[in-house]
């Protein structure tokens, strides 16, 4: 709830390990919020769970390992890029951090920019939007 917060207040909103436990109705209006407390170019960080990564699949089946209860939304990159882009931001930067453990890091690290296998290697993916001027 940020409607103690005047129009345009920050330059700066980071939604870290957050966007995961909200469905896309829930998204639409954190975003609108967002771009409405942020000034004109203001940025928007997300940092978020990778749906392509095989851990992540792993989980949404229930096979080896179970999903986090509280994770309902594990989303990819183009449903992120499409939500921001219709509640007033424009993507600047979006990239892939591999996990923090050594070896399965490494292995993201590495087989990541694969164009066929390297969905799922992409642990989490991090966002940088700028609120458009119009919105």
């Amino acid at each position: 709830d940020l409607s103690r917060f005047n129009d345009r207040s920050f330059d700066k909103v980071a939604a870290i390990d957050f966007v995961e436990h909200v469905d896309d109705e829930q998204l639409a209006v954190i975003l609108k919020e967002a771009a409405r407390v942020l000034v004109p170019g203001g940025r928007l960080v997300i940092y978020t769970p990778c749906a392509s990564h095989y851990v992540e699949r792993l989980k949404a089946r229930n096979f080896i390992l179970k999903q986090i209860p509280v994770h309902i939304a594990v989303r990819g990159p183009a449903a992120y890029r499409n939500a921001l882009e219709r509640n007033g931001f424009d993507v600047g930067a979006l990239w892939y951090s591999p996990s923090d453990y050594p070896v399965f890091g490494l292995l993201d690290r590495v087989l990541a920019p694969l164009p066929a296998i390297g969905p799922f290697f992409r642990f989490r993916i991090c966002i940088v939007a700028r609120r458009c001027a119009s919105a």
